[in-house]
């Protein structure tokens, strides 16, 4: 029986002249029409997919930021200058007012000038402004903050690259500019440069924790991967990015007057000193609270919308399930990766590749996974807590069919997950060195590889 063209219909024949790879009646590329073919039922899957998907959206309610809410938020922003001036002026009226009381009170009847105190009091004046034009400055030229991830080059790993941008795809937004692979248990979205380990991320940054991806599967780091997206579709990145300045302005210049202010029972001098700058750290550190209070508002809702879009982009148990993970899970590695790196670095040793360690270690962490989760459950939500406990998110998503299929490892995704791991198993160590007073020195990298390897044992 000869070939049968796939769109004609016709039987080849030995007769027939045309080589073997072509139809003889309407002469198409057998091979060629095949793939075009799969293509068109592939895209159609898609479109029905994508279909489904807006049907649902139209039919489940998406929670939004009240919009008031978020004008009063913004309107914080342009506050912060006109707040931090009048600090500086208020701290200006309360220095110049007591020195002049002082004076008069001294000359007139002490018959003599307090020059030491009215010399401190100047001091706190000039103290007050630097703390003012320093909040200022910081929140208008503001640095990248740094994060202990290495940036993917995504040429290198296409099932990734295509995973993330089939899932952009569906929810209709940009795929981010830079993924980074975070050593830390951290997924997050932002808006702007970050410094990594090797270098900067810029643009829409997505961040994947790396010590996750060995207890998510597929299904599950699309709908952790959904909830993120969701920010960039709501805008949320520019929003944060936006009233950021306000932390940084406020952080600052009471930050420094805080630091005179809580020395002053160490001498009279800073006392003296510190007079002028009370009211206005104390203005300061309202105006922060009350932004922090709305802002945190905001931020929750923002996440209750990230919630329910995710499980309407994938369904409602591979997010509920990843959620317990990512919180579960990394919690649990937190408190044994800090314990057995620290511990390894006081026997000068070290492990070289930590994340394949904690991934075979997790069964045996079952028991610590359960007891975060039930903590987790058990929490209320805080009007300071930027997420909503999860007991609630997992009570007010909608219920969805699971929309996709594939229950395999998320880390299947990485072409070179052992060179990510043993990576960002240095750095880390090196990172957890510092904080833990091991390390003096900045991150270098190459310490591990001097210290025995823990990994195996």
């Amino acid at each position: 029986m000869g070939k049968i063209c796939p769109k004609c219909g016709y039987e080849k024949k030995e007769v027939d002249t045309a080589p073997d790879y072509e139809c003889p009646m309407c002469g198409i590329i057998y091979d060629k029409f095949k793939n075009q073919n799969e293509d068109i039922i592939e895209n159609e899957k898609v479109t029905d997919r994508n279909t489904q998907f807006h049907n649902k959206s139209k039919e489940v309610s998406k929670p939004e930021t009240p919009l008031p809410l978020l004008i009063l938020a913004l309107f914080f922003v342009p506050g912060l200058y006109i707040v931090l001036l009048l600090s500086a002026v208020a701290t200006i009226a309360i220095g110049a007012s007591l020195m002049g009381i002082i004076y008069s009170i001294c000359t007139e009847w002490l018959h003599r000038i307090p020059i030491g105190i009215l010399f401190l009091l100047g001091l706190g004046i000039l103290i007050g402004i630097a703390a003012v034009l320093k909040g200022i400055f910081q929140s208008l030229w503001t640095k990248p903050r740094f994060e202990p991830a290495i940036l993917i080059d995504l040429n290198k790993e296409p099932l990734l690259t295509s995973f993330i941008k089939n899932l952009c795809g569906l929810m209709g937004t940009k795929p981010p500019n830079s993924v980074i692979l975070h050593s830390e248990p951290s997924f997050f979205v932002q808006q702007g440069k970050l410094n990594i380990i090797n270098g900067k991320a810029k643009g829409r940054v997505l961040s994947i924790g790396l010590p996750l991806l060995g207890s998510l599967t597929i299904n599950e780091l699309r709908a952790i991967l959904s909830h993120e997206f969701a920010h960039f579709t709501g805008r949320d990145t520019l929003y944060s990015s936006f009233v950021l300045p306000v932390y940084i302005g406020t952080t600052t210049a009471s930050g420094e007057m805080s630091a005179v202010i809580d020395s002053g029972s160490e001498s009279e001098s800073i006392v003296w000193m510190s007079i002028p700058l009370i009211l206005p750290n104390l203005a300061l550190n309202l105006y922060l609270k009350l932004f922090h209070f709305i802002d945190m508002k905001i931020s929750r809702s923002r996440e209750k919308r990230a919630d329910t879009i995710a499980v309407l982009t994938c369904g409602s148990y591979s997010f509920s399930s990843g959620l317990r993970k990512v919180i579960s899970v990394g919690k649990a590695f937190h408190t044994v990766s800090q314990k057995h790196i620290i511990e390894g670095l006081k026997e000068g040793k070290a492990f070289v590749n930590y994340y394949n360690v904690f991934h075979d270690m997790l069964p045996q962490l079952s028991d610590l996974v359960g007891d975060y989760e039930n903590k987790a459950l058990s929490e209320s939500e805080s009007i300071d807590d930027s997420h909503p406990a999860l007991r609630s998110r997992l009570s007010y998503i909608p219920k969805i069919d699971e929309r996709f299929d594939d229950e395999t490892p998320a880390t299947n995704l990485l072409a070179n997950l052992e060179q990510y791991e043993q990576t960002l198993t240095e750095n880390y160590t090196h990172l957890l060195g510092i904080m833990s007073g091991y390390y003096d020195r900045e991150i270098e990298g190459g310490d591990a590889e001097s210290k025995e390897d823990l990994t195996n044992e």
